[in-house]
């Protein structure tokens, strides 16, 4: 809950809003700003008082409830100065924003809490880590010279800001919806799907996040670097999943393999499109998001459509995730006139598709 505004409000809109040439004013940044937060709070506090009004774990819930509300404010404005720097060309604060909170979270695991005292000293760890972090952040003016050089007017600013904002909504709308669905899996493929997650969502934070703030930013005038990167990821990402697939294949067998091909290929999917937003962000009219807003719905009704088949499985739901990311980034890509890297990601998807239609066998 208190993530959620921070992915569509702050992720999805500010940030491609100070990137495009619609740029948002300082007045528009700071109020998006003050409405992630808000919601962030509004959100987690209505979460644990559904939770309280329906008697699910109420004790529980009301040590966790307000520590998890201080986290929320001050989680939110160490994303919105983050994302702020990021879009002027300093990817530090951005690759490690969770650094700080995580580690001390961790830390807390090494003391034997009392069960119910456990998850309430974590998310304890987490407010300290995040207010520690926006301290720093303000005592040395993160973001602030991206803020104050924001235009007093920007022309098209309404119309900019609707359009990221329903590509970003429909985006983490739908990754809701595919979330679901593992329901309809065994816990086994769950544990499986959440290690892919978490492989996929680290590799191209460490990877394209923390490189693609150097060459995407307000000041950049060509998006060639950009693609010169994402043929080297691609080349690499290609060559470690055909190891690892022969690898599962003969020390596990097929389906290891075809589960290692499968992430490989989301691996590429997701990094093609992280890069490819970006350079649409910077370098297309935000009308170009409406070339992936038909993605999602499409990708998640197929989604939704396979579950109620017999064999339904995790390599099922392994390729809808790829496809959302990998269509959307060939479609940029496209629109970027980058035919090469749009073929290549095409092929990536193809193989999912494949993938995807062999698993009901």
């Amino acid at each position: 809950m208190g993530m959620l505004p921070i992915q569509i409000g702050i992720v999805g809109l500010l940030y491609p809003m100070l990137l495009n040439r619609h740029r948002a004013t300082r007045r528009v940044a700071e109020r998006i700003g003050f409405l992630a937060t808000a919601s962030s709070v509004v959100l987690v506090a209505g979460a644990s008082l559904w939770l309280i009004h329906n008697h699910r774990a109420a004790s529980t819930v009301i040590v966790v409830a307000l520590p998890s509300l201080a986290n929320s404010l001050v989680q939110t404005r160490v994303w919105f100065l983050a994302v702020v720097a990021e879009a002027g060309g300093n990817p530090m604060w951005i690759s490690g924003v969770a650094v700080p909170a995580n580690l001390l979270a961790v830390f807390t695991l090494l003391v034997p809490w009392p069960h119910h005292l456990a998850v309430s000293a974590m998310v304890c760890a987490l407010v300290l880590g995040n207010l520690i972090l926006w301290i720093v952040m303000l005592r040395r003016s993160i973001g602030r010279d991206v803020l104050v050089e924001l235009p007093a007017h920007s022309d098209g600013l309404t119309r900019a800001g609707g359009w990221f904002f329903s590509k970003a909504a429909v985006g983490y709308g739908g990754l809701a919806v595919l979330q679901s669905l593992a329901v309809l899996l065994p816990v086994s493929a769950v544990t499986i799907l959440n290690i892919a997650v978490k492989v996929v969502g680290s590799v191209v934070a460490t990877t394209v996040n923390a490189v693609m703030p150097r060459l995407v930013h307000q000041g950049s005038d060509s998006a060639q670097p950009a693609m010169r990167f994402l043929k080297s990821i691609l080349t690499v990402v290609v060559l470690i999943t055909t190891i690892g697939t022969v690898a599962a294949e003969l020390i596990r067998g097929r389906e290891a393999a075809f589960t290692v091909l499968a992430v490989g290929m989301w691996v590429a999917g997701s990094s093609a499109s992280a890069v490819a937003q970006r350079g649409a962000f910077r370098f297309l009219p935000p009308s170009a998001s409406r070339l992936t807003l038909c993605v999602v719905p499409i990708v998640v009704a197929a989604a939704a459509a396979s579950s109620r088949m017999p064999g339904f499985s995790l390599l099922a739901l392994l390729c809808a995730y790829a496809a959302v990311d990998g269509f959307s980034g060939s479609l940029l890509l496209g629109a970027l006139k980058q035919r090469l890297l749009c073929a290549a990601v095409l092929c990536c998807m193809s193989i999912e598709a494949v993938l995807w239609i062999a698993s009901f066998r």
